[in-house]
């Protein structure tokens, strides 16, 4: 009877597990299909957000007996050194790798992309081209403030993408490395319309056997990275039909179209892509993300063997560079876990992505339509920032608003911590709702009589400004944060649709007691 009773419990699958067990009486838990929702954590700067909740999320996660895998990106001075002991807390460190300036590991997100292993067998150039514009939009809302795009970005848009995908062609077709740096040789080095006809010349004196002709050309070909490539790519025999197709598309782009753009719009799309280009030139991403790939820091390491992979590259150490390193990681792990088919797994290990101060790395698009389809991967999406109004900014000037309302209703978990802006705090009380609440007064006419009357009038259940008087944590609150709690489709203990709950900021590095409860509470999870 116990062995037919645990094995039907089994084939529920890892959704129904508690992972989370929340500091509150009665006890309640989050489960890993209520991670799967997606976690979204607002509140003010020093508000207790990072190493309340967050801390008390990441170390439950971290040791569970499943051994999730997580991509961490960091973006404070002192957010890797928290990670790392969380990590070591959990005896999880043979499972961790950290990309840094100190450590080996090295990114090449293109390459990844373009010659992972498909179901079709060929090189896929949308992906590589997705994650570079995604890149270009972190950039540009980076140095703008949020405050990037226009009428003409279509355009601009649509002609840039059509740019960078003939470059990582002809790096791919000539078999050179498709790295940053050598998209850049390439369009430095693009023919104008005097070397078109200067090419077209030379090959005429050619094919007539003039040995000055041939001289001169390999002499230029030697000289000009592009041609060089053309070159190699043009000499291959064993390029297959879909090969010779992706030729005829980068030899009518150089030798009919690129050349002939006017001066202006060529102008514009050569100064997106340079800038695009230029922090990859020095640096960190010269060191470590504009070469191989280091096996260890495959996403697909985070589901396959539960890696634990930390960017700690710091925005205030390394400003662009470290957007631009984060938002790679980010993109790199996104696309993984969009690919990965659970179904095809033995044993599927739930995996985590977890963003601190998230405004800095959110993406108008990827972002929404990552978390609308992550929980059928397994894959939690934890998203730390200080407002709404901090991700509408990193929206960009078109439909900001509408584009952070369908992000927000695509993450099932949130969590409130003090705050003192308006809008998030009014989001989090119409999130509660409104409930009739019986109010009575009392009035004295001009005979000195006193009258009576109750009415009932709708008021929110938690008030916007409940919001601005959560605990913060420090010595001063005993270090103790305050936050509430709402889960989509969970009504708590209490018979409410939220939860107040208090976080000991001393709680994470937990006592041998705490670990024996904790222990205790996921095998009574797990044959309940």
């Amino acid at each position: 009877m116990f062995l037919k009773k645990f094995f039907r419990k089994k084939r529920k699958g890892i959704l129904p597990k508690p992972v989370v067990h929340l500091p509150c009486k009665p006890g309640e838990h989050l489960t890993w299909a209520e991670l799967f929702h997606g976690v979204f954590i607002p509140g003010n700067a020093g508000s207790g957000k990072t190493s309340g909740p967050g801390a008390w999320l990441q170390e439950q996660i971290l040791r569970d007996a499943s051994k999730p895998g997580m991509t961490a990106v960091c973006v404070k001075q002192d957010e890797r050194i928290r990670i790392e002991k969380t990590i070591m807390e959990a005896d999880r460190g043979d499972d961790l790798v950290i990309i840094s300036p100190e450590t080996p590991f090295k990114v090449n997100a293109l390459e990844y992309e373009l010659f992972r292993k498909g179901r079709g067998g060929e090189v896929e150039y949308n992906q590589a081209l997705d994650l570079l514009m995604e890149i270009f939009v972190l950039g540009e809302n980076y140095q703008a403030g949020g405050a990037s795009g226009g009428e003409n970005d279509r355009f601009w848009d649509k002609e840039l993408r059509i740019c960078l995908t003939r470059l990582m062609m002809l790096l791919v077709l000539a078999g050179v490395p498709v790295t940053v740096p050598n998209m850049r040789k390439i369009l430095v080095d693009a023919f104008g319309e005097t070397e078109v006809e200067r090419y077209a010349a030379l090959w005429a004196e050619i094919e007539k056997g003039d040995g000055a002709a041939i001289g001169e050309y390999e002499s230029w070909c030697n000289g000009n990275f592009f041609l060089y490539c053309f070159e190699r790519a043009n000499a291959r025999e064993d390029m297959t039909p879909s090969e010779l197709d992706v030729m005829q598309l980068v030899g009518d782009y150089y030798f009919k179209t690129f050349y002939k753009i006017s001066e202006k719009t060529k102008a514009i799309i050569t100064a997106s892509a340079m800038g695009l280009f230029e922090p990859f030139m020095t640096g960190i991403l010269k060191t470590h993300f504009s070469s191989e790939m280091s096996d260890e820091v495959r996403p697909e390491k985070c589901y396959e063997e539960g890696r634990l992979i930390i960017v700690d590259i710091p925005l205030k150490e390394y400003g662009i560079s470290a957007v631009y390193a984060a938002g790679i990681m980010k993109k790199l792990f996104q696309l993984c876990m969009e690919r990965r088919v659970v179904q095809n797994e033995e044993n599927p290990r739930p995996c985590v992505l977890w963003i601190d101060e998230y405004h800095l790395l959110a993406n108008p698009i990827s972002d929404e339509k990552f978390q609308s389809s992550c929980r059928s991967t397994m894959t939690a999406g934890v998203y730390i920032t200080q407002s709404i109004n901090s991700i509408k900014v990193a929206m960009g000037r078109n439909n900001a608003e509408a584009k952070t309302k369908v992000l927000l209703t695509n993450l099932g978990t949130q969590i409130f911590c003090g705050n003192i802006c308006n809008d998030t705090n009014k989001y989090a009380a119409d999130l509660i709702g409104k409930a009739f609440i019986k109010t009575k007064s009392a009035s004295v006419n001009t005979d000195d009589k006193a009258s009576h009357s109750t009415s009932e009038h709708l008021h929110y259940i938690v008030p916007p400004e409940h919001f601005t008087t959560l605990k913060s944590g420090g010595p001063d609150n005993n270090f103790k944060v305050e936050a509430i709690m709402v889960v989509r489709g969970k009504k708590w203990a209490t018979g409410e649709t939220f939860r107040e709950i208090v976080f000991d900021q001393r709680g994470r590095g937990k006592p041998f007691f705490q670990r024996l409860k904790h222990f205790f509470q996921t095998v009574k999870s797990f044959f309940q």
